[in-house]
């Protein structure tokens, strides 16, 4: 795997966001300053794992590894919003500095879910979902894991809750209901460039299959393409000639996932 570029700690913590909270007196923002901060060691931590895992390995491309940092960063930001490291509440005097036999005692962060356990957690309502779009239910599940990276990076709410949305969908000007604040990485010109989005937030893992079905029904830019689909690479590819996601290579990791070793022993596993 190619050397991971330098974090760019403004991009990631939304310094200037910050700044107009903190002068607006805002008092969340030196809780979200902190939260931002344990997302930013975690992540070092995360980084620091995957630059001692060998650079030998069939994918270790420019692709991949941007989104492999990516999908690091919303892991990390996760975890932070949970308390894992406990940091935060350390920062802003929410916690009582624990004392040395409890660091040694305490658990490091939890590992992300593994892929039969969130395989098995989704399947039931991606069947229901394939069966009212008339999809491989397969080919569902495997667009979750690539937008969640497997459910370890699916956005989360303020308080560390989950937002339940497993296909990215972002919160639009329609959009009535509960939203999240993510990093995004976006592509304009097919030069990856990192912002902030707001995406929709739901109370369950059933809701996120609901709204991403109304979506695709009623969704103009790519409703009669997917209805019309008879194969996943004609799913796919009208999803992504009407602009579901920025990334021009995004079919592709879709179907890459689709056919993939993993994805193939989870599902075997969950049924």
């Amino acid at each position: 795997m190619l050397p991971a570029p330098s974090l760019d700690i403004a991009a990631y913590a939304g310094v200037e966001n910050l700044r107009q909270r903190a002068a607006a007196n805002d008092p969340g923002a030196l809780e979200e300053a902190a939260t931002q901060f344990e997302a930013m060691i975690i992540n070092l931590m995360l980084k620091s794992a995957r630059d001692a895992m060998p650079a030998d390995g069939a994918f270790d491309g420019t692709d991949t590894q941007q989104y492999l940092e990516l999908m690091d960063q919303h892991v990390s930001l996760a975890l932070a919003r949970q308390g894992s490291l406990g940091l935060a509440k350390l920062l802003t005097g929410e916690a009582e500095r624990p004392r040395v036999a409890d660091v040694a005692a305490a658990p490091g962060p939890r590992p992300p879910a593994n892929p039969e356990g969130f395989v098995a957690q989704i399947l039931p309502h991606a069947r229901s979902a394939a069966a009212a779009l008339g999809v491989d239910a397969k080919l569902l599940v495997a667009q979750a894991a690539l937008e969640t990276g497997w459910g370890s990076a699916m956005p989360s709410r303020p308080d560390g809750a989950p937002s339940f949305n497993l296909f990215g969908i972002k919160a639009d000007g329609g959009w009535q209901g509960d939203t999240v604040a993510q990093q995004t990485l976006e592509f304009a010109g097919g030069v990856a460039q990192r912002g902030w989005a707001k995406f929709r937030a739901y109370s369950s893992l059933a809701d996120s299959f609901a709204d991403y079905v109304h979506l695709i029904r009623a969704g103009t830019p790519y409703r009669d393409g997917a209805a019309g689909a008879d194969s996943p690479e004609a799913y796919v590819d009208a999803l992504t000639r009407g602009g579901y996601a920025t990334d021009p290579d995004y079919g592709n990791k879709w179907l890459a996932v689709y056919r993939g070793d993993r994805l193939r022993d989870a599902y075997a596993g969950a049924l």
